[in-house]
């Protein structure tokens, strides 16, 4: 009889950004008069149990009056019911069309799929909102304050201990145990049933919320509560969950070449980044995982979940990330390189295009610019992107193309480093030291730690 390990799942915070927006970027917008984001706008999350995209007014109770019924005035209602019209029009769903999952409502500034009608979430939050949709840079000039004062608080005051209450509120406004959907994102999760016989032990998830989550009024944009679910990949025995785990990354050194062949051909390199990429990797082997908290399923204690694709924390994502998007690759024309497996080429005519693979990051060019868009929209045909645009920095190597070459340092990397280590304040010697310099120990001295030591010149 076939045997299945049952992994457990462990919820990981994720802190996003919080840093202010700077005047100068926000004036640099507005003269530009462009559409492009900054980061700082980058997510807004509310916590909330997996609900059904038609909402009831009632799963709405739970936060509509906190969030919004006693901050908003008269005389900003229609502005705050604008703000939520944007942020509506930029909600971010994932799974099939009539669920929302994972228990977050996503309220993304740079993705444009949408969940809820806004007339229907605007009635049951009580704003009028209008027809018109307004500008990024509108928001940012003119409605600016407003932004800053309200929406900080759509972060839900939930402490540690009272997690479960939340889950257990929400539960009450579902309709039926039988219309919970499964959870789906990115069709990673199936149903199954494992017979009696077949079933392991499940060991206990943790939860692990943002620490002192009642001080998340510090930050602009408010604490925001936000939970990864990866799998405790420690638990999977090779053989039974997984086979190979080994994945091509490419080396400092063939990133060096790739630019150096760029500055001979005089193309610009692009990079791009690929979101939740590990999320997107098929398995090959049959691995069940338990029912996160807030997704159990009452009437059905024994169903798990089945993983159609990879979770992050399984020792086999990496492999399966890159089976799929070197095959993907190769289906639509690339050539995959004989020595640098991370390496892919396209030919059209005299024009090539080189693409290198980093994990979920990716450079690219071409000597035919048109080859370049046509590999950006492949790649956001079949995977969530972001980042796109010029290379400027990558692992640790800041770029600057110009017309008269491409100039490489690394000085970001060096600052980080003398930070981590607590040096950046040392006085600077141009000479080595002196190989005669008597040197004798410190008795009384405190002992150091040798690792800091070994890690610096590691880092090297």
């Amino acid at each position: 009889m076939k045997c299945h390990r049952l992994l457990p799942l462990v919820a990981v915070p994720v802190l996003k950004p919080h840093a202010p927006l700077n005047r100068a970027v926000k004036k640099q917008i507005v003269n530009k008069d462009t559409t492009r984001r900054v980061n700082t706008f980058s997510r807004l999350y509310e916590v909330i149990n997996l609900v059904r995209s038609k909402l009831l007014p009632k799963q709405l109770e739970l936060f509509s009056t906190t969030v919004f019924g006693k901050f908003l005035d008269a005389k900003e209602m229609q502005c705050s019911g604008q703000l939520l019209h944007f942020l509506i029009g930029n909600l971010v769903k994932h799974g099939s069309d009539d669920t929302v999952v994972g228990g977050v409502l996503y309220f993304d500034i740079e993705d444009r799929l949408v969940s809820f009608t806004i007339s229907d979430l605007g009635h049951i939050l009580g704003l009028n909102v209008s027809d018109k949709v307004p500008s990024y840079q509108n928001l940012v000039t003119d409605r600016g304050r407003v932004w800053q004062k309200y929406f900080p608080s759509c972060a839900t005051r939930v402490k540690r201990k009272d997690i479960k209450k939340v889950f257990k509120a929400i539960e009450r406004g579902k309709e039926d145990d039988n219309d919970i959907v499964s959870l789906s994102l990115l069709y990673v999760l199936s149903h199954s049933f494992l017979a009696a016989e077949e079933k392991v032990a499940v060991n206990s998830i943790h939860i692990n919320l943002v620490d002192d989550i009642d001080k998340f009024n510090a930050y602009p944009w408010g604490r925001v509560i936000w939970e990864n679910m990866v799998a405790k990949g420690y638990c999977q025995e090779e053989g039974i969950d997984f086979d190979k785990t080994f994945a091509p990354v490419a080396r400092l050194e063939a990133i060096r070449i790739f630019l150096a062949y760029a500055a001979y051909k005089q193309f610009t390199v692009y990079q791009m980044d690929v979101k939740s990429a590990f999320l997107n990797g098929l398995l090959e082997e049959e691995v069940y995982v338990e029912q996160p908290p807030g997704f159990e399923i009452n009437r059905e204690k024994d169903q798990v979940f089945k993983l159609k694709k990879a979770l992050y924390g399984l020792k086999q994502a990496p492999r399966a990330w890159y089976d799929t998007l070197s095959q993907y690759l190769v289906n639509n024309g690339f050539t995959k390189g004989k020595v640098d497996k991370t390496l892919f080429k396209s030919e059209e005519g005299p024009h090539i295009l080189f693409v290198q693979i980093y994990v979920d990051d990716i450079i690219f060019g071409s000597s035919k610019q048109a080859l370049c868009k046509k590999f950006s929209t492949l790649m956001q045909n079949k995977f969530e992107m972001s980042m796109m645009g010029e290379l400027n920095y990558f692992l640790g190597l800041q770029v600057k193309q110009t017309p008269q070459g491409i100039f490489i340092n690394q000085a970001k990397y060096t600052r980080d480093l003398m930070k981590k280590f607590k040096i950046e304040n040392k006085s600077i010697v141009k000479i080595p030291m002196n190989t005669s310099q008597g040197l004798t120990p410190d008795e009384d001295g405190k002992a150091t730690d040798p690792t800091l030591y070994r890690g610096l010149i590691g880092s090297l």
